[in-house]
């Protein structure tokens, strides 16, 4: 059994009895904890990765408590160096998403985690870690379901085959849970048929937002999970769920004037949105 290189796109050599893979907690304290009804979704999890032939070691701070997070930012950052420096760990797999990977950031010694490329792993509040990771080492991190997942039979056969055997992968619709033949939910739609190659990097809204010291963002056309948003930390005022087409010029360019839906928007302009829509003010609104 082997775990991927993150550093040269290649396979870390290993056995079943040797591939460490640490449950990581990098965000909210979920399991494991003493109780039994958070404690069992661990231990299963657990069980899973024993099953694909990984040693699981829980992180040392695995079961702190700092509020609804586990433990303290210091006490996650020491546990991912901890991890980074042990040759017996191949893996790092967030146990939980949630809110808090942020606080992380700022601690980690990106040269370290540079120095002994492992296999990174989560999603969700976890992006805040993968993006970091990526955009400070240049190695590849890995969206990926977290320990308290639900490991069924697609999550591992596409766990197996990104992380374990390296192949290339071609996203298809997969076989409904329920009676039907085919998905009816969550099917995969061709937005513009074509070929492309590159890099494919994920994003966390609220969370990049946040870590930026945003106030509040105004999201047009582009694709989003309405859900999320509604429960962001920061204000989000997303505009019609069909916008027409908007032509972008030097994305990343910050401080300099936009136009949203023929509004032209200076650099230093308030934005204020409530139900009704939004506002562009080129002072800061009186109490």
């Amino acid at each position: 059994m082997t775990l991927f290189n993150p550093a040269r796109r290649q396979l870390l050599a290993g056995t079943a009895a040797a591939a460490g893979l640490a449950a990581l907690p990098l965000a909210q304290a979920q399991p494991p904890s003493s109780a039994t009804y958070e404690r069992a979704p661990f231990e299963i999890a657990a069980e899973t990765l024993a099953a694909l032939g990984f040693k699981v070691r829980e992180a040392p701070n695995a079961r702190a408590r700092r509020g609804h997070h586990a433990g303290t930012a210091e006490q996650r950052a020491a546990d991912i160096h901890s991890l980074v420096a042990d040759p017996g760990v191949h893996g790092l797999l967030a146990v939980t998403g949630g809110s808090g990977a942020n606080r992380v950031l700022p601690l980690l010694d990106y040269a370290a985690i540079a120095r002994t490329p492992k296999v990174i792993a989560g999603f969700s509040d976890v992006t805040a870690l993968l993006n970091a990771v990526t955009a400070r080492t240049g190695l590849v991190t890995f969206h990926a379901p977290v320990v308290v997942s639900e490991w069924n039979a697609f999550s591992v056969a596409e766990f197996r085959a990104v992380l374990m055997d390296a192949e290339a992968r071609t996203l298809r619709n997969v076989a409904d849970k329920g009676d039907n033949l085919v998905a009816k939910d969550n099917r995969i739609s061709t937005l513009r048929p074509g070929l492309a190659s590159g890099p494919l990097v994920g994003g966390n809204l609220a969370a990049s937002a946040a870590r930026n010291g945003w106030a509040g963002l105004v999201v047009d056309g582009c694709v989003r999970d309405v859900a999320e948003l509604a429960q962001a930390d920061v204000g989000i005022r997303a505009l019609a769920l069909m916008p027409l087409p908007t032509e972008r010029r030097q994305p990343g360019l910050v401080d300099v004037p936009v136009t949203i839906q023929g509004v032209r928007v200076q650099p230093g302009d308030w934005l204020v949105a409530d139900a009704d829509g939004i506002v562009v003010l080129a002072a800061a609104p009186s109490a």
